[in-house]
């Protein structure tokens, strides 16, 4: 089993993505992710009900999912795709085939724990991944 744990601000959408995204890059059936402000808060965010069903590529290698055309690490899934830019470069513009969705959040934890958390989606073709950021985008509409 393997585990991603993030720590940072509930409310900075950002990093939140970028560590989710980050982590599917090499994500499998014995992987796990968490994000919380620190070892002791329960935190249950917007993004973690997300079903991207199985990925569509697996590599040994991290490397091998950079696009170097585009300056940026992809990932396709059964349900979608991530995209995580950590360089220096606004990655893209991607163009997509057919009209996609865009996960985006707000808030912090969902409201069954007392949170302002919330998931909707942007219809997307064509997206730019700035620099520092994580992207989900969702083959169709949940």
């Amino acid at each position: 089993l393997y585990a991603t744990i993030a720590y940072g601000n509930l409310d900075n959408t950002q990093a939140r993505f970028y560590s989710l995204a980050s982590h599917m890059l090499g994500s499998d059936d014995m992987t796990i992710f968490a994000y919380a402000p620190d070892c002791f808060t329960l935190t249950y965010l917007p993004e973690w009900t997300i079903d991207l069903g199985r990925p569509l590529e697996s590599y040994d290698r991290i490397e091998d999912y950079y696009d170097e055309r585009l300056y940026v690490y992809t990932r396709e899934f059964k349900n979608g795709r991530v995209f995580v830019n950590p360089g220096s470069k606004t990655g893209g513009p991607f163009y997509f085939n057919t009209p996609l969705y865009e996960v985006v959040v707000q808030g912090g934890n969902i409201p069954e724990l007392g949170g302002d958390g919330d998931m909707f989606y942007n219809v997307v073709d064509m997206i730019e991944i700035p620099l520092l950021t994580g992207v989900i985008v969702l083959n169709e509409m949940p």
